[in-house]
């Protein structure tokens, strides 16, 4: 059922609820690089993770291939720490002041994985790079994803991401960030340094609405080219 302040040591709760296996909560718990690596992966359940999984690359793939977690509150802190967290049709439902440092939420929901709502989370370098790659879907990203590159390529080859808002603040923030076939619904209040949504739709990519967004030197060069779509830009692309 639950899991409190235990489990130290790197690997320590790597594939906890492997092959259908389910935990209720952990809390406090699982200190270690690669901590929480696998951690539902294989069909696996967490209900809730919380103060939890710290240390590099600590929920590394954590709901990799068809694995379940309800909640990541406060937890999963180090270098690429949530990368490929949802990978390979995983299934997060929601990321909350959780996956600090460079690369945090790299591929999280990458390979037709699914993450419902990323909120005050994944900060640092590179930090939603690649988040909704081939096929991924992220249904909104609130106040979450700064340093530069943040979004970069976000949705790339086909992934899809329901509103940005209050997000990705950083230069070349939003690079390329729906390039490839990627789509994105609403751009809002984000997007902030200098480049920041250079080649934004770049080839066949699609984005619906960009407003109080893109601001920065040079911000919306090249936004649409070679075939990309955005149907409305609205108080953006400063400077």
């Amino acid at each position: 059922t639950e899991i409190v302040e235990s489990c130290s040591g790197n690997y320590a709760c790597s594939e906890a609820t492997r092959e259908y296996g389910s935990i209720g909560l952990i809390t406090g718990s699982c200190v270690g690089n690669f901590s929480c690596y696998y951690l539902a992966q294989g069909g696996g359940y967490i209900t809730e993770v919380v103060d939890s999984c710290l240390g590099d690359d600590a929920c590394l793939a954590a709901a990799l291939y068809y694995g379940t977690i309800g909640l990541i509150t406060r937890s999963c802190v180090g270098h690429g720490a949530c990368g490929r967290a949802a990978h390979d049709s995983g299934n997060i439902a929601e990321i909350v002041l959780s996956c600090s440092k460079d690369y945090a939420c790299e591929e999280a929901a990458g390979n037709y994985g699914v993450i419902g709502s990323i909120s005050r989370s994944c900060v640092g370098h590179g930090a939603c790079f690649l988040a909704a790659y081939d096929g991924g879907n992220i249904t909104e990203i609130v106040e979450s994803c700064s340093g530069n590159y943040a979004c970069s390529e976000a949705t790339r080859e086909y992934g899809s991401i329901g509103l940005i808002t209050g997000s990705c603040v950083g230069n070349f923030s939003c690079y390329y960030l729906a390039q490839g076939g990627g789509y994105i619904t609403e751009v809002v209040d984000s997007c902030l340094g200098d480049d920041a949504c250079l080649a934004a739709a770049l080839y066949y990519g699609t984005i619906g609405l960009i407003t109080r967004s893109c601001v920065g030197h040079g911000a919306c060069g090249r936004a649409a080219h070679d075939s990309g779509n955005i149907a409305e830009i609205v108080l953006s692309c400063s400077k």
